[in-house]
């Protein structure tokens, strides 16, 4: 009797590990959708995605390329700063960490695919700053 209580809860236990882990899947999974930040159907807006995501990552949130700290020269919150190392090919080169470039985000880890992804599209889009 003892030994089948014992089967049930470790079933009970890893159903339980299984169904959190698969829950957060789907949190993370649903969150990018509702903030469209990995939508690769729709146009790349600069106000609703790539600014907060300079912000956030690069610019004043973080410290590092801000109007008030722009490290390396590089202000990623002035649309004609970052139009020059879009130009220059720093930026992407910098975000995937290209062989012989400072890697960015210095001192964190490298941006998720997603987020790389949605700027490249912006840069093949024309880099709009008016949406």
């Amino acid at each position: 009797m003892r030994h089948s209580y014992f089967n049930l809860f470790c079933c009970l236990l890893i159903s339980g590990f299984i169904f959190h882990s698969c829950e957060k899947d789907n949190v993370e999974e649903m969150n990018q959708q509702s903030t469209g930040v990995c939508d690769s159907s729709k146009a790349v807006s600069f106000k609703n995605q790539v600014e907060p995501l300079f912000k956030n990552e690069c610019g004043s949130q973080s410290g590092c390329h801000g109007s008030g700290s722009a490290l390396g020269g590089v202000n990623l919150e002035d649309p004609q700063k970052i139009m020059d190392v879009v130009r220059s090919g720093l930026l992407m080169k910098s975000l995937d960490h290209a062989s012989g470039i400072s890697p960015m985000p210095k001192g964190r880890p490298q941006m998720d695919d997603c987020r790389r992804n949605l700027l490249r599209k912006w840069i093949r889009e024309g880099t709009d700053f008016s949406n």
